[in-house]
């Protein structure tokens, strides 16, 4: 199978170097995504941590096909972190959304049907035409009954403020919300601005105006 240009660029990326196994030799401009990718985001590839003496010289190593695939979808994101606690990351390979941690002090108990921003001490720069989506945690909601009141809530691309998550206890029992807890998940998506025109009239189609239930139960 022919490789194409893209993907046969990535293969030359050096080898980790024995007793570094979060970065890589600084011989890449993708070093940045790289380093990402290895900080928990994706597994390392068994590929990439063959170890090498400082006397060896450096030898391009094969990439796998999964490797070469996150690193042509990957995009870099500024962040700014003025918490304690780690940098959202995706926990699995398929994962859409990273865990966002609760910034504070000291807890913070919700009553039931009580609702507060909980800051998250993140501040983020998305590209243009890219948005973050503030979305509950299903383990949350389906154990505690906790949910996010604007679900899922859109973090702009020129929003530069701290990310706060506005928490809603939905249950009959008070949560309390600790210190560095994972209290929503962010997924980063695409988006398209219309223009919008005015018209008469629009163009008929078999559902028309059918909506809430026109299908049936």
């Amino acid at each position: 199978m022919t490789e194409s240009p893209a993907i046969r660029s990535y293969g030359g990326l050096p080898a980790l170097q024995a007793g570094q196994p979060q970065g890589i030799a600084p011989t890449s401009h993708h070093t940045t995504t790289i380093r990402a990718i290895f900080h928990g985001q994706f597994p390392c590839p068994k590929v990439l941590q063959t170890k090498m003496s400082d006397t060896s010289p450096r030898q391009a190593k094969p990439v796998s096909l999964f490797f070469q695939k996150q690193l042509l979808n990957s995009m870099n994101v500024k962040i700014i972190n003025h918490s304690n606690n780690p940098l959202p990351a995706y926990k699995t390979v398929g994962s859409a959304g990273m865990d966002l941690h609760a910034h504070l002090e000291t807890s913070v108990t919700l009553a039931p049907l009580e609702r507060q921003l909980i800051p998250t001490g993140l501040h983020i720069e998305l590209p243009q035409n890219y948005e973050a989506q503030i979305r509950p945690r299903s383990g949350l909601a389906a154990k505690h009954g906790i949910s996010v009141v604007n679900s899922p809530g859109t973090i702009d691309s020129d929003y530069r403020g701290e990310i706060k998550v506005c928490l809603v206890n939905l249950s009959n029992d008070a949560f309390e919300v600790k210190p560095g807890e994972r209290i929503a998940q962010m997924v980063v998506a695409q988006y398209t601005q219309v223009t919008l025109e005015l018209v008469e009239e629009l163009s008929d189609t078999v559902r028309g105006s059918g909506g809430f239930g026109h299908t049936g139960k």
